[in-house]
């Protein structure tokens, strides 16, 4: 999920299809049938979209004409996460355990990025332009996007599912290992510690600096960055895990599942 114009809500799914809502009263504006089994979406910009594929395609969109661009055929297993990079190229990280770097000047294929030993599940764009990569390897790498090296790498016992940059530039991660890990940027020391009794699935940032998560129960967690506190817990559903979260411009906050079942809450259930 992601916004456009503070207007509307993007939605894609692997029913093939993307959905655009208006944020007014979440009344479906458009839905548009792509024929690609869609993984995640990024924005390139209000008209633009890229979105990845669950066999390893990045497709560029436009959701004014609803014209489809640009295939890249980028990876030979699902391409699970994009972000655009500060230099206004798109990164994409894939199950085929690679990251590839794609020029949006002409949406063509120049850089690839190996290291990691088993899939690839979110990418994130630090403070310094460089990339973050979390994988069910049980790390995250920090990559120089400069010389396409490795600066670091940074562990958890299991796989990580989310990585998020924060407000304060400090990284957060969340891992089947039971842990969010608060990561400093500076020394690539942990901070500070979140621990609970199921596994993370969904992580994302809050707008006034603090975070939330999700566990395989349904429930949404608030954090408190500042004093790294738990703040409280709000019970979404008990039988299935969140798959995404996201806090709209008026502050409601969006839930998707993997049922295609988008919920919104009302911005009263937080703090």
């Amino acid at each position: 999920m992601l916004i456009i114009s503070n207007k509307y809500l993007i939605s894609g799914s692997w029913d093939q299809k993307i959905s655009v809502w208006s944020l007014d009263n979440f009344s479906l504006e458009k839905s548009f049938t792509t024929n690609f089994s869609i993984e995640c979406l990024v924005k390139l910009s209000d008209e633009v979209l890229a979105f990845g594929t669950t066999d390893g395609q990045i497709i560029i969109l436009n959701i004014t004409s609803w014209k489809i661009k640009k295939k890249i055929n980028a990876h030979t297993d699902k391409a699970r996460r994009l972000v655009v990079l500060g230099n206004g190229n798109l990164a994409s990280g894939s199950w085929d355990k690679n990251i590839k770097i794609v020029d949006t000047n002409n949406f063509s294929l120049i850089s690839t990025l190996t290291g990691h030993l088993d899939t690839i599940r979110d990418l994130a764009v630090l403070p310094s332009g460089d990339l973050a990569s979390g994988s069910c390897d049980n790390t995250v790498i920090l990559w120089d996007m400069k010389t396409l090296k490795q600066i670091q790498k940074l562990n958890h016992t299991d796989c990580v599912f989310r990585i998020n940059v924060l407000k304060n530039g400090d990284l957060a991660s969340i891992s089947s290992d039971r842990k969010i890990y608060l990561w400093d940027m500076t020394s690539y020391k942990i901070k500070a510690t979140f621990s609970q009794d199921k596994k993370w699935m969904a992580l994302n940032n809050l707008g006034d600096g603090n975070l939330m998560s999700d566990d395989q129960l349904g429930n949404i967690n608030f954090w408190n960055i500042s004093n790294n506190s738990f703040i409280k817990s709000l019970n979404v559903t008990k039988t299935m895990a969140i798959n995404f979260l996201l806090e709209l411009p008026n502050k409601e906050i969006a839930t998707s599942f993997s049922n295609g079942v988008i919920l919104i809450w009302n911005k009263n259930v937080y703090p």
